[in-house]
């Protein structure tokens, strides 16, 4: 993936990789966070992940367990919920970031996925991008 924050805002990116979070039928997560954190230094801006567990979450990660890493990726004051719909075939989450700035995903096939579509929605909602108009 090419990385131009200059032709693209950050809000932008952050929507188009939840989409391609959503749509995958496999989830990356290694792959997903690197180029997170590649955006979010091309933009100059801090992580937007709690990185402060580096070595358990490669741990947790290698072991397979995508949503124990999230939950540990994901900073605390990040509100999460998630559940499975009928039919156990798509997971929905939402993630309500500091302010009250909140986004769901509805059509990940994991939880971990779910969270991690959503979570990046809300940060680009709070950066001034949505592309949903009510």
């Amino acid at each position: 993936m090419n990385i131009d924050a200059k032709v693209q805002p950050i809000g932008e990116q952050l929507w188009d990789i939840a989409e391609a979070v959503e749509q995958r039928s496999d989830f990356d997560l290694q792959t997903i966070l690197r180029h997170v954190l590649d955006i979010c230094i091309a933009a100059h801006r801090p992580p937007i992940f709690d990185l402060s567990a580096h070595d358990q979450v490669n741990r947790l990660i290698a072991a397979g367990a995508d949503e124990s890493a999230m939950l540990k990726l994901i900073p605390e004051s990040v509100m999460l919920t998630g559940g499975l719909f009928s039919g156990r075939g798509k997971f929905v989450a939402q993630a309500i970031v500091d302010g009250g700035w909140g986004a769901h995903s509805l059509k990940a096939r994991s939880l971990a996925a779910g969270w991690m579509a959503a979570y990046l929605r809300a940060v680009a909602t709070k950066l001034g991008y949505n592309p949903i108009k009510l």
